[in-house]
């Protein structure tokens, strides 16, 4: 039937929009009415599916009597979608098409830009969650995405304030599907294809170019994790969501003791909310966090309680990746590592040296990142615990120094027996000296025949 998907293989997405002029889809090839082939990337594998499509606005229109008013700018029968907004709802030079999400913050649409005559995803403000608070977080988030061009960040297009909504038109990434959908869809699958770890470098390096520029640029993200990351249709990473960004030259920061970003993706700085210190190095954790559950198809911190989970960034060390998942080589499990070191100079300095360590694992060449040693091990085991480092460090002094006392006085014993052995050898000597004297006068007075004289001196 014209209009409906004829799923061949099982499970697949239908997306679609439509303007004034056309209907745009980003699947179909309108050229005839009939069977098209299409292919959707889901999560790393692909599925081919027969659809029939209508082939033109009218038929559309025929097919979908509710978006009749959608298609052709009319009033009729809105359908309501979410709060008060519907199809065909004109906000500024945007006319809303398709509901895609909803946020914290408000609802995100695809619309069209009718100045510029393009599709865009139009991020919406709630009314109610416009107070000073949500105001100046959704302006931090278009200042931001407006200082950065790179292929693989969300283009911001335009920000304003439409009566009681405030509105950001971002690019609109083709079939987009965040990182956190596939890694939920991996985890179902129960195991990553077996080019996922090749994969898994080549986005991460991406993000890192990414990161960079936004670096290079003033910007520090301090939100990075896989829901902020859109993967399209040609699977590019667009890294988007700069709502809790943190511009350098800004005199507007968090303040100190203010939780800003998502907590089991949160540098251990970040976590305990210094305002002082949190440069872009904090992305870099961030992005190793992702790496680690992209590797492990698990998050390095967990925890039933947020003080559970923080304590777990601040001093619990995940195992190594190459632990946990066979397949990933062990100058991989280094790059992450290095990424999630706890102390910020530990690190890669700039998101960029990630990348380039990425990409020299990548072409077989030797990375910078090296495994830690035993005492490396053992200086962070020190740096996580320092009560009970503290405790072996006393206990390690008090036993050196009874050892020591104990071996001082075992020494001084034995040479005062010493002494005295020599002492009490000398007085027998001295004894046997005065006894041959003694016998010798004697022997000489009784030979002279003075035999009264000998007995006086044994007598003596």
């Amino acid at each position: 039937m014209d209009g409906a998907l004829d799923f061949v293989a099982c499970g697949a997405y239908w997306w679609s929009f439509v303007d004034a002029h056309r209907v745009v889809d980003r699947w179909w090839q309108p050229r005839a009415r009939g069977v098209d082939k299409w292919r959707r990337p889901v999560g790393r594998r692909t599925l081919r599916c027969a659809v029939t499509m209508p082939r033109t606005p009218d038929d559309y229109a025929a097919d979908h009597p509710a978006d009749h008013g959608a298609v052709h700018g009319a009033a009729a029968r809105p359908v309501r979608v979410t709060g008060d907004v519907a199809p065909g709802t004109q906000i500024a030079h945007y006319r809303l098409l398709r509901f895609i999400a909803r946020g914290g913050m408000g609802q995100v649409w695809e619309a069209f830009d009718e100045q510029l005559r393009t599709m865009v995803a139009l991020k919406l403000v709630a009314p109610e969650r416009l107070e000073s608070e949500a105001l100046r977080q959704v302006t931090r988030e278009a200042r931001a995405g407006g200082r950065l061009r790179h292929p693989n960040v969300v283009a911001t297009l335009g920000f304003g304030v439409d009566g009681t909504r405030a509105w950001i038109a971002q690019e609109l990434v083709p079939g987009a599907q965040t990182l956190a959908d596939m890694l939920t869809e991996l985890r179902h699958a129960g195991e990553a294809p077996r080019d996922h770890v090749r994969w898994t470098a080549e986005l991460v390096a991406r993000m890192g170019d990414a990161l960079n520029a936004a670096h290079l640029a003033g910007v520090i993200h301090r939100d990075v994790k896989p829901a902020n990351i859109l993967i399209a249709d040609d699977e590019t990473p667009k890294l988007t969501d700069f709502g809790l960004a943190q511009l350098v030259d800004s005199s507007v920061v968090s303040r100190e003791g203010e939780l800003a970003g998502t907590l089991s993706y949160m540098s251990p700085e970040q976590v305990t909310a210094k305002r002082i210190g949190l440069d872009h190095r904090t992305d870099v954790f961030s992005l190793g966090v992702v790496l680690y559950e992209l590797l492990t198809l698990r998050r390095p911190f967990e925890g039933d309680t947020t003080a559970q989970i923080a304590e777990s960034v601040l001093y619990h060390e995940p195992p190594s990746p190459a632990l946990l998942s066979p397949r990933c080589p062990g100058e991989l499990a280094a790059i992450c590592g290095k990424a999630m070191e706890k102390l910020a100079r530990d690190r890669y300095a700039t998101a960029a040296e990630f990348a380039a360590d990425l990409r020299r694992h990548l072409a077989d060449e030797p990375v910078h990142a090296q495994p830690p040693g035993v005492l490396r091990r053992g200086v962070k085991w020190c740096r996580r615990h320092p009560t009970w480092a503290a405790v072996l460090l006393l206990g390690t002094i008090a036993l050196s120094t009874t050892s020591a006392l104990g071996m001082h006085a075992w020494r001084t014993a034995r040479a005062l027996t010493a002494t005295n052995r020599a002492l009490v050898e000398q007085r027998d000597a001295a004894e046997r000296s005065a006894y041959i004297a003694l016998f010798t006068g004697a022997a000489a007075a009784f030979e002279r025949g003075a035999a009264a004289e000998a007995r006086a001196q044994f007598d003596a």
